[in-house]
């Protein structure tokens, strides 16, 4: 089994900001070109509550991947 672990970090190393990945949105015209070649490597998606939460509120882009969400 192979596993892939990405992560979305600032460039000062924050990968979890107070407000929840919402800082991310600027960012989401680059990952609408990444996020299909990320989807057609991995079987499923492993991610927290907050992450999970925010993609929901800012539009599901993961297709019918399995997801399991821990908190």
């Amino acid at each position: 089994m192979r596993v892939i672990y990405h992560l979305a970090v600032s460039l000062d190393g924050v990968a979890v900001h107070p407000a929840g990945p919402g800082w991310l949105q600027p960012f989401a015209e680059a990952a609408e070109a990444y996020i299909p070649r990320l989807l057609a490597e991995v079987d499923g998606l492993l991610m927290g509550r907050r992450t999970y939460e925010e993609a929901l509120d800012l539009g599901w882009v993961f297709g019918d991947k399995p997801a399991l969400v821990v908190s």
